[in-house]
């Protein structure tokens, strides 16, 4: 789903196509607020790369974050380097430390394995997560509703106990997304 296919579900979850009770910046800011959410990011690998005593720095690709990094030889099992044995500059960049250098294998494989952050130009695949962010997004406009009637009169017949009882069940339902993401993250 992209940004403006996820601002378009909001519209219709919201029940605001017409813009009448949210403006399209206020929606915007919502989805935006809902797409970077610590919640929304994808498990990754970069497994690009070969290990050579007389290299430090690495290119990675794909990643916001590192988790841990691992190296591998032909036939054997994976090792996951210390965390003070590497440094991820910027996001493009691995410096493995020099007391390293010789504690993995000329040749090895290394995998770097972290997560990444979607930018509001990334498209969002997982149907939890597509699921997750509608439900932010449409907590983050309830807030909203929520000051607007504090600060003005809203001409309907909404009142505040139904918006906060919304927002109680909203903040349940992220609550339970956000679990099943963790499950999904710690089987993947």
């Amino acid at each position: 789903m992209t940004y403006t296919e996820a601002l378009s579900e909001l519209d219709i979850l919201l029940g605001d196509t017409d813009n009448f009770t949210f403006t399209v910046e206020e929606k915007q800011r919502a989805m935006k607020e809902a797409w970077r959410d610590r919640f929304v990011v994808t498990k990754v690998s970069d497994a690009t790369n070969t290990y050579s005593n007389l290299t430090r720095s690495y290119t990675i690709t794909g990643l916001s974050t590192v988790r841990e990094v691992r190296y591998n030889i032909t036939n054997q099992w994976p090792e996951t380097l210390p965390s003070d044995s590497y440094e991820l500059v910027g996001t493009t960049t691995l410096n493995i430390e020099k007391d390293y250098r010789y504690v993995i294998p000329e040749g090895a494989t290394l995998t770097v394995n972290g997560n990444y952050k979607p930018t509001t130009t990334d498209d969002i695949t997982n149907e939890q997560m597509i699921e997750y962010v509608l439900v932010v997004a449409h907590y983050s406009t309830l807030k909203l509703l929520g000051a607007k009637k504090t600060n003005r009169f809203i001409k309907n017949d909404t009142n505040m106990n139904e918006i906060i009882a919304l927002r109680n069940t909203l903040a349940l339902d992220i609550k339970n997304l956000r679990q099943g993401l963790e499950q999904s993250y710690e089987r993947a």
